[in-house]
């Protein structure tokens, strides 16, 4: 379904029960749409006319594109896929775990990817034309856990939410600082966290940022 600023649906189409829907779709353009389904990745314009499609050798689990360099980025059980405006394969990559979290910079020149598994995962950083860049493992506590990531305006610092704590780093990967922990108890010698972390934002200019925060209680 594709709805206009006002609500009103100008697209909506079933599709077979054959394919089953990841969670992925973003803009290309203001004019066309991409999303993907399990193995299948589509383009659309806005009053649905399929623009092309593409079959995927891994597991879809999220999409994002850049307007800067027309680039999509598909998430993918094991690896990250990335395609041109045109559906070509630019370049592609293994990582350990899923990918569940894929995040362009502003300017479209590097891409964060987050993947995780039940005892694996780890934040890797490309440049747009596939040069691994930096990356790191999640530590155990961090493992399954859901992440988020938010960049600055103008790309030169990146927020990552791993639902216990929130770093901030810059763009070559260094750690600023932990900016957020949240916040537990320690009962009969277990600790028990307190809130968990499920969204976030980093402001567009100074270094300010949002939490979203869950009451929760869990034994770590």
């Amino acid at each position: 379904v594709i709805l206009d600023e006002k609500g009103k649906v100008i697209f909506k189409q079933e599709y077979s029960r054959s394919y089953e829907f990841a969670e992925g779709v973003d803009w290309v353009d203001d004019n066309k749409v991409v999303f993907g389904t399990f193995k299948t990745i589509f383009m659309i314009d806005i009053r649905g006319k399929e623009i092309w499609h593409k079959k995927i050798e891994h597991p879809i689990e999220c999409v994002s594109c850049s307007r800067s360099n027309k680039l999509i980025a598909i998430g993918c059980a094991d690896c990250v896929v990335i395609l041109d405006s045109n559906g070509n394969i630019r370049w592609s990559y293994e990582v350990q775990g899923d990918v569940k979290v894929i995040a362009w910079s502003p300017n479209g020149e590097r891409l964060i990817v987050a993947s995780m598994g039940k005892s694996t995962g780890g934040i890797y950083a490309f440049s747009k034309d596939g040069r691994l860049l930096w990356r790191f493992s999640l530590s155990k506590e961090l493992q399954g856990r859901p992440i988020h990531i938010s960049w600055g305006l103008l790309g030169n610092y990146v927020l990552l939410i791993y639902g216990l704590k929130v770093e901030l780093r810059n763009k070559d990967g260094k750690l600023i600082k932990v900016l957020y922990h949240v916040p537990y108890k320690t009962e009969k010698g277990k600790r028990y966290i307190l809130d968990w972390i499920v969204g976030g934002a980093l402001s567009p200019s100074k270094i300010k940022m949002v939490l979203i925060l869950h009451n929760y209680s869990e034994g770590l």
